[in-house]
């Protein structure tokens, strides 16, 4: 099983808890404890799978090793009779027995201990959720809505929380798909590297050489193509290289057996001088090296936000939304029309949606955006996200994931209630959007509803929002957040320099967006207001 697919078996297990949840009711007190019960349940499963499925993955991934290793061996001039027989009758030597079961147990413990822990948070956040919906119950807000739709918005809510399975040294919450893929792809590297060192030992193999993908990062890069002393005291620099590599979880460093013998002077000497000037602290990479890699990550990273934004729309859209990811994508690069009325039922901002066309008086001409412009916010982007804090980060994603929603309701009425760790970012994403600075006057656009539209207009010419606001540079995105004509408005807001925000489009789970997300606590001045549109100025 790849490590793709243990994600998804994962993700497969834990959506029955959302099954589960929706066939109970909140107000039932029996109901109440098959829901917990039956979270219980699901984790037994899950630690039933992997107890099943890892051992043998991590085996093939170790015979694998030792196959490589043996052709590399006879690669370099090592006497190998017969790859397959010599690999069949190794794998069962106490070197290779031993360091298997290590490997097994190790991440067995570390499967564990997720497992254990998501268990904790997935029963901290149904007590959440359970008294999030009971206080509105209360309240009446749920009032005339079946037992199944009030489960049903119990399991949504649950749906909407981190199952988290590990955080890290920064506070990090890692939730246990993720972590789950992470810690295997590590360890299937580690079962596959240290088959080659084993191996290289079996045959009185002292040096090797450190081999891996092109293009890399700077951390792998200042190994790479250096030879190693498997044993202190050498010529050659020594490190512990069973538990130097892998580096990180998407380390794909390996080894290649560096025979001495095999080597004239000349080769040796130039090796030597090679890996003496090894520095583990600087990198060695080209700027165009360098350029490659960071395009190969953009380009996986898009991929990654791509991935989740299907997952997300198919969790909460069901049949309404995009069946297949083929369909979504499909949809993103030919129907736009479609693909944003799912994006705007996934957020929720509307259900019923009718698009009107924005005709744009060619006035205030400097905040009109053009090609250059747009390109200048998409540099400016990437430069601003390379330069925040991991917890900036985390918070901005975090934000345009799931935590806008409870965050703006929170800082509109200070008595929603709210999660601690959702509260906690709040001041850091205006801390990141601080650290962008705009270049050129742009104008983007907003969709908003009646009520918003009469909140902005109630006080005359001047309006203070509280809470913070997403935009987006592309008009034609902000037509289906409106809600059709009958419900609201197309907001058209002119943002000049000076303006607190962001144009979010290299770190969104929504990039295609394209938003322009404004900080809160800040004033604007009603331009115009006609049957359509709200055309308003940022106050600086």
């Amino acid at each position: 099983m790849t490590t793709e697919q243990l994600r998804q078996l994962i993700k497969f297990l834990l959506k029955e808890i959302e099954v589960v949840i929706e066939q109970g009711d909140v107000e039932n007190d029996k109901d109440v404890q098959r829901m917990y019960q039956g979270v219980d349940n699901v984790f037994e499963q899950i630690g039933i799978n992997v107890s099943d499925i890892l051992p043998i993955d991590l085996y093939e991934e170790y015979l694998n090793g030792l196959q490589v290793a043996t052709e590399r061996l006879g690669a370099v001039g090592v006497a190998i009779k017969n790859v397959s027989s010599e690999v069949n009758k190794v794998i069962t030597a106490p070197i290779h027995v031993d360091a298997l079961n290590a490997i097994v147990a190790d991440t067995m413990l570390d499967m564990s201990a997720a497992i254990r822990t998501s268990k904790k948070y997935a029963h901290k956040n149904l007590d959440e959720t359970l008294k999030e919906v009971k206080k509105e119950i209360a309240k009446g807000m749920l009032q005339g809505m079946s037992t199944r739709k009030v489960s049903k918005r119990v399991a949504q809510r649950f749906a909407e929380k981190k199952m988290t399975a590990f955080v890290t040294k920064d506070g990090k919450h890692l939730p246990l798909d993720f972590y789950a893929e992470t810690v295997v792809r590590t360890k299937k590297q580690t079962a596959f590297n240290h088959a080659h060192l084993n191996r290289y030992e079996e045959k009185g193999i002292k040096h090797v050489t450190v081999t891996g993908a092109i293009p890399t990062c700077g951390t792998c890069a200042r190994y790479r193509g250096i030879v190693f002393s498997t044993k202190r005291g050498d010529k050659f620099p020594y490190i512990n290289l069973y538990t130097t590599f892998p580096l990180h979880p998407n380390c794909k460093c390996n080894f290649r057996p560096y025979v001495m013998k095999f080597k004239s002077q000349s080769e040796i000497d130039k090796a030597l001088r090679v890996a003496k000037a090894f520095d583990k602290d600087k990198d060695p990479r080209s700027e165009e090296e360098k350029l490659k890699y960071d395009n190969v990550q953009k380009a996986q990273a898009k991929a990654r936000r791509l991935n989740l934004s299907y997952e997300k729309m198919r969790r909460k859209l069901g049949q309404k939304g995009p069946q297949t990811y083929n369909e979504f994508i499909k949809a993103k690069k030919n129907d736009k029309k479609k693909y944003h009325e799912w994006v705007a039922m996934t957020k929720k901002l509307t259900n019923d949606v009718k698009s009107d066309k924005i005709n744009i008086r060619k006035v205030r001409e400097i905040f009109a955006m053009d090609e250059n412009k747009i390109q200048r916010l998409r540099d400016k982007s990437e430069k601003w996200a390379s330069s925040l804090t991991q917890e900036e980060l985390n918070a901005m994603i975090s934000y345009t994931d799931v935590a806008f929603k409870p965050i703006n309701a929170y800082l509109n009425d200070i008595t929603f209630p709210i999660r601690d760790e959702d509260k906690k970012i709040i001041p850091l994403i205006s801390q990141a959007i601080s650290k962008y600075k705009l270049l050129d006057p742009i104008r983007v656009y907003r969709g908003v509803g009646e009520s918003e539209y009469l909140d902005i207009i109630k006080n005359g010419k001047l309006y203070t929002f509280s809470s913070f606001k997403s935009t987006s540079i592309d008009a034609s995105v902000t037509e289906y957040f409106s809600g059709g004509k009958e419900k609201g408005k197309i907001l058209i807001v002119d943002v000049p320099i000076g303006t607190r925000g962001a144009y979010l489009e290299s770190i969104s789970i929504y990039p295609e967006e394209k938003e322009f997300l404004l900080d809160r606590n800040q004033s604007f001045r009603i331009i115009s207001d006609d049957e359509y549109k709200l055309h308003v100025e940022v106050i600086v």
